[in-house]
């Protein structure tokens, strides 16, 4: 009995040992490594990150709206951001109208009153010499020259009247003239900024199919090949990035177009025709801003200066006596009221800017840009 009890408690003991000791043995695992947080993490690296594709499409329109950076061959010589084009643009259709009522409201202030020649200052004329003209018509008179008697009334009392009366119809038939001219022109652009449109709205289209369609095929081509990574990187490269769909809805809507500006191939964007069509407008009210044609074959409006010295010489021509003294007087008149268009367009950008901003004042001061005008069908 003790010894069958003994062995009992042996072997129980020696179980015991043993299953402590698998306990605290460890555990081998196999040769390779199974894959933790860090191994996916190489392992996604070769997917491109959407997240850093929509900041750049984000930072590209941020800069299409907010930066001043001058960019090469740009049309308009434009900045990139709309808001401060729109500070140099100096908004130019209000800035024409705004001087044009200056150079109206100059115009008749001085054929009616301040001007030589003026209606004012040949009434006073008259009112000054009536003394003398009565006398010296009373004189003759009395001494039997009656013809001498009316032509000194004629010439003292008819001719003032008539010379302060054909002043006013100048100064009133210049300001109703250039009004009347720039009403035609305005017109007259209509047909070339709408044509402009629909042309844009075809580039702006064709550009944004064509994204569309591209970033499209690359990830059907991708998935075809069943190369899921290449069809996730096409897919963010042509929906998320500048490089595809969203770079190019930047470009061709707040953006500079596609293509080289001045290239019969250039596309503009609504921006750029926008831009153009304003300038349009501005130039047929008589500013004198960069353009493209079809807009460019208006014609400017003529200044009240061109029309006052035009109305001088037809009245020096046709008319010698005092009265011709009044349109005579027109051209110093068109002088002091109107400015011409190239110190209008100068004076826009407020001859302040630097000598290294000179791009970016070009599209406010109308200087000339003839190379750039051989894109005739995209942008007023």
């Amino acid at each position: 009995m003790q010894i069958s009890l003994r062995s009992q408690l042996v072997a129980g003991t020696a179980a015991v040992i043993g299953a402590s000791a698998v306990a605290l043995t460890p555990i081998a695992g196999p040769a390779g490594q199974l894959p933790g947080v860090h191994s996916a993490a190489v392992a996604l690296s070769a997917f491109a990150n959407p997240f850093d594709a929509l900041l750049s499409s984000g930072q590209l329109v941020n800069d299409d709206w907010l930066s001043d950076a001058t960019i090469a061959n740009t049309p308009f010589d434009a900045l990139q951001g709309i808001f401060p084009q729109l500070e140099v643009m100096n908004q130019p259709v209000q800035l024409q109208l705004s001087l044009n009522s200056y150079n109206y409201a100059n115009a008749l202030i001085g054929y009616l009153a301040t001007q030589n020649g003026s209606s004012l200052q040949e009434l006073g004329s008259l009112v000054w010499g009536l003394p003398n003209t009565l006398i010296t018509a009373t004189t003759q008179a009395l001494t039997g020259d009656f013809p001498g008697a009316l032509n000194t009334l004629s010439n003292g009392i008819l001719v003032p009247l008539e010379n302060a009366a054909a002043s006013a119809f100048t100064g009133v038939s210049l300001v109703v003239g250039s009004i009347v001219t720039n009403l035609v022109n305005v017109l007259g652009t209509l047909p070339g900024v709408v044509s402009s449109a629909v042309n844009m709205g075809i580039d702006v289209a064709t550009v944004l199919g064509d994204a569309a369609t591209t970033a499209a095929s690359n990830v059907l081509n991708a998935l075809t090949s069943l190369d899921f990574e290449g069809a996730w990187n096409a897919w963010v490269a042509g929906a998320l990035s500048p490089a595809g769909f969203p770079g190019a809805l930047a470009d061709m809507t707040v953006g500079q177009g596609r293509g080289t500006w001045g290239d019969v191939d250039y596309q503009p964007s609504i921006r750029v025709w926008a831009n153009g069509s304003i300038y349009a407008f501005a130039n047929a009210l008589g500013g004198s801003y960069p353009t493209v044609p079809p807009a460019a074959a208006v014609q400017p409006a003529a200044s009240l200066k061109a029309a006052a010295a035009t109305a001088a010489a037809e009245s020096d021509d046709n008319d010698s006596s005092p009265k011709a003294d009044v349109a005579a007087g027109s051209e110093d008149a068109g002088n002091s009221t109107t400015a011409d268009n190239s110190t209008k367009a100068d004076d826009s950008d407020g001859g302040s800017k630097p000598a290294s901003r000179a791009n970016k004042t070009g599209a406010a001061h109308g200087k000339g840009h003839s190379a750039r005008s051989a894109k005739s069908d995209n942008a007023a």
